[in-house]
């Protein structure tokens, strides 16, 4: 059956997001790729941690406020990313230490090649060493 409100609110958070800088745009993108990595529903501190290291955001806000830009991004996630099946296998690579760099570049490589135009932030190759360099430094679980 077709959602009105569903179909409303994901073209509205894509205007809002195609309008945005590149800092809160790559905020955005991060951190709805990792919730959507490790399918979670709502930040919990661990999650916010993670995400505040890799994205130096601490550095500029206080932890209330790192909490509150994170959690919109994870509860909006389903508009950027829709289904988590369609990037299992790279989800799979990503968190699997035993990864290869050649896998986990393919993975990244992949994710960036499928994700809309309107949320990325950067030129692919950045984005991609973006998504390597937080996989690989970060040991990430289901959620």
């Amino acid at each position: 059956m077709f959602n009105h409100s569903s179909t409303f609110s994901t073209t509205l958070a894509r205007i809002l997001i195609r309008r945005l800088g590149s800092g809160p745009k790559r905020l955005i993108f991060l951190t709805t790729l990792i919730a959507t990595a490790i399918n979670l529903r709502k930040p919990d501190d661990r999650f916010v941690s993670s995400v505040d290291k890799a994205l130096d955001l601490s550095k500029q806000k206080s932890s209330k406020a790192i909490s509150s830009s994170l959690s919109l991004p994870v509860y909006v996630k389903m508009v950027i990313w829709r289904d988590r099946a369609v990037f299992q296998r790279e989800f799979e690579i990503l968190m699997d230490k035993q990864s290869s760099d050649n896998e986990i570049h393919w993975a990244a490589k992949n994710i960036v090649d499928k994700s809309p135009e309107w949320i990325r932030y950067n030129k692919p190759d950045s984005i991609v060493g973006d998504i390597v360099k937080y996989f690989r430094t970060h040991t990430l679980q289901m959620a």
